[in-house]
């Protein structure tokens, strides 16, 4: 069975990142870093450790939907890191 993939949203971001890094330390996780701007340094950097960045925005439902996308045999972990006012926007695009 391949490994779960862990979902951060803002990971590139202070929070976000201690949270990878968490998951990265663990060792037991795939992660993919969420994050509007794949391009930026701390995604790059993200990148070169082993994170599978992904381009994303908490408006847009299409790229959550594929940010969140897994094959079927995949065991998908989400942990979202979102200001409390933006929670219910994940839950109007249906994906909550």
């Amino acid at each position: 069975m391949s490994q779960p993939i862990a979902v951060i949203i803002g990971a590139t971001g202070g929070q976000g990142g201690s949270v990878v890094d968490s998951f990265l330390a663990d060792g037991n996780y795939r992660v993919r870093g969420v994050t509007r701007n794949v391009n930026s340094a701390n995604a790059q950097a993200l990148h070169k450790r082993g994170v599978d960045v992904v381009a994303a925005d908490l408006n847009d439902q299409a790229s959550l939907v594929e940010a969140f996308k897994v094959d079927n045999q995949e065991p998908l972990h989400s942990i979202i890191l979102t200001p409390l006012g933006r929670y219910s926007d994940l839950c109007r695009h249906g994906l909550f």
